[in-house]
């Protein structure tokens, strides 16, 4: 692949994931573009646009590959922290339209809840757990994400709803609590969730 070419369009990319369709998908910081590279016909089109510009995001990659998840990364007191999911077309062979299922574009804090009731602050890393409990469901997985600046790991449902899985909430004095500090990246091994420190107390 001649990434130069490929990646020649873009201006301060900050999010990449690969659909197992064979397609490479990334974000251009300032125009907010959702680039689609094909890496059988070798030709980069937009696929799709973000609603909001010039904000740090991540795309997650969900196992089924049938949508991904956009976070919102690095809160700066702007109020806006949200998880926005894009769906994937397979007739098209190619992800609509993100929108957003959790938290707000237009207010942070910290909330657990459904939908647009939930609030954090710079969801940062992300990784789908499947849950034994929905076997046999239509998406069997969880979303556990970071949510950095709240200091806390929490989980997103299938059905949209938010809970605290570990640490705390800025606003909780409460030692006995696990506090986690930015940077925590979250590693599926097994059956098991990982949580890799880089500059983290429990």
């Amino acid at each position: 692949v001649d990434l130069e070419s490929t990646l020649g369009k873009l201006k301060s990319g900050n999010a990449a994931m690969i659909h197992p369709d064979g397609q490479l998908y990334y974000t251009a910081y300032y125009t907010q573009d959702i680039y689609r590279y094909d890496f059988a016909t070798k030709e980069t089109t937009i696929a799709s646009k973000h609603v909001k510009t010039k904000e740090n995001l991540r795309l997650v990659l969900h196992p089924s590959g049938k949508y991904a998840y956009m976070m919102r990364l690095y809160y700066s007191g702007n109020n806006s922290g949200y998880i926005a999911r894009l769906d994937y077309d397979d007739e098209a062979k190619t992800f609509g339209t993100p929108y957003i299922v959790a938290g707000s574009d237009g207010s942070a804090g910290y909330a657990d809840g459904v939908g647009s009731t939930v609030r954090m602050r710079g969801p940062g890393q992300g990784v789908f757990v499947k849950n034994p409990d929905y076997a046999g469901e239509e998406d069997e997985y969880d979303f556990y994400f970071t949510d950095d600046y709240n200091n806390c790991v929490r989980v997103l449902t299938p059905t949209g709803r938010v809970y605290t899985f570990a640490g705390r909430g800025n606003d909780i004095a409460d030692g006995g609590y696990a506090h986690c500090v930015r940077r925590l990246g979250l590693i599926v091994h097994g059956q098991s969730l990982m949580m890799r420190r880089e500059n983290v107390s429990m």
